[in-house]
């Protein structure tokens, strides 16, 4: 049974999550009829992976110095007052755009500190045998949320505009902030003086996560599937749909309902079933799964038929989410309290690099060689990540991984 302490941080992260949506969806509407330059707007999405990177490379060095529920708490206040700040900027003073993508950029940082906070606070609350159930919960949830977000966000900003789109963000801003404050998390403050230097917090999570072999096989898997990820961006779908299935943008919209509509039936199945998967059984979970999606990845790149690019369209979101809350698990079983956000941080990094890449690979392969040979790319790479979980299959536990191998000396 789930404790309280529990649904307080899901109620106040999904809170922040449909806010996140919203307030992107706002900026992209103000700045584009601000500025009318479609590269203004691109902006957006490219500055808030730059702020996620180095995010997640100094977020170390700030969680050595708070709790984790201090982390939580403040990471969202701050978000909070940018946003206030943010609304004054746009409504009162005019300010100009770069100002508010620099807001916006701020937020985005502290994102990536709660992130990895967030995460490590899951088993604390749960402990290890509901772990793996409540991984399966959080992204249901999470899943639920971005599958509505998004075009209630339109129905939104077509009904009002702008700025009271932002007002609606800031009341679930200010409704987060309050859960994360009385969220009861039990966990020790380290004061200045016991914090090591920011450097030495910085590098501990990458030298953890290098010594663990699991770890470092799950690190080559988050790169190389975040390599291959980028082929289901919107400039490459909106290719796909086009000359591949040869229909309306409209399926374009189809297949991404479909495919988060795969990954929240993929978290239920997983919460259902949570008793029947064994840490021991990870490693060829995760191996079966990468070979799974690639197969999912290539039916779909060849196929003409849009019946048939949904179906592998969901199939494929059904078992990318398992595969991620079975990874997501692996990590929370890995490192003491201490490692586990310095080992997310460096997850989050790895991810947030990997995607950035793939999303100019892949879009120039499609480009010079034509939309299937991506999909093919991307199959490809996910058979490498399956390769590189098998090689460490053997090193996987009855409680995770070897415990020894991520603890902090």
């Amino acid at each position: 049974m789930m404790n309280k302490s529990f649904f307080t941080l899901v109620l106040g992260q999904s809170c922040a999550n449909l806010a996140d949506v919203w307030y992107v969806v706002a900026l992209v509407t103000f700045i584009y009829n601000q500025t009318g330059s479609a590269t203004a707007t691109a902006l957006i999405p490219f500055l808030v992976n730059i702020a996620m990177f180095a995010g997640g490379i100094f977020a170390p060095a700030l969680i050595d110095r708070v709790s984790l529920k201090q982390g939580l708490a403040w990471s969202q206040l701050g978000k909070t007052l940018l946003l206030v700040g943010l609304i004054g900027f746009i409504h009162i003073f005019t300010g100009p755009v770069w100002v508010i993508l620099l807001l916006m950029m701020c937020i985005s940082l502290l994102d990536s500190i709660a992130n990895p906070i967030r995460n490590t606070c899951v088993p604390i609350l749960v402990g290890d045998e509901q772990l793996h159930r409540a991984n399966s919960l959080i992204a249901s949830i999470d899943q639920m949320v971005r599958l509505g977000a998004w075009p209630l966000g339109g129905i939104l900003i077509a009904a009002f505009h702008s700025t009271a789109l932002l007002f609606i963000c800031l009341f679930f801003y200010m409704l987060a902030t309050v859960f994360m404050f009385v969220l009861k998390v039990e966990t020790p403050t380290r004061s200045r003086l016991e914090a090591p230097p920011m450097l030495t917090s910085i590098r501990e999570g990458w030298q953890l996560t290098f010594k663990s072999s699991v770890l470092k096989g799950l690190t080559w898997v988050s790169f190389l599937e975040g390599l291959a990820t980028g082929v289901w961006i919107a400039a490459i779908l909106y290719v796909y749909v086009e000359q591949q299935l040869h229909l309306s943008q409209a399926w374009w919209g189809y297949i991404n309902a479909v495919f988060f509509g795969g990954m929240i039936v993929g978290s239920l199945l997983s919460a259902k079933y949570s008793a029947r998967f064994q840490p021991a059984h990870y490693g060829m979970i995760i191996f079966y799964s990468s070979l799974f999606l690639a197969l999912m990845t290539v039916g779909f790149g060849h196929t003409t038929v849009g019946w048939a690019a949904l179906l592998l369209s969901g199939l494929y979101g059904v078992g990318e989410q398992m595969k991620v809350i079975i990874i997501q698990t692996t990590l929370q079983k890995s490192a003491s309290l201490d490692a586990l956000p310095k080992i997310f941080s460096v997850q989050n990094v790895i991810a947030t690099v990997s995607f950035g890449a793939s999303t100019l690979l892949l879009s120039a392969i499609t480009d010079y060689f034509g939309v299937i040979r991506a999909f093919d790319i991307s199959a490809l790479l996910l058979c490498c990540s399956a390769f590189a979980i098998f090689r460490v299959r053997r090193h996987f536990t009855s409680s995770g991984v070897t415990k020894y191998e991520t603890t902090i000396s």
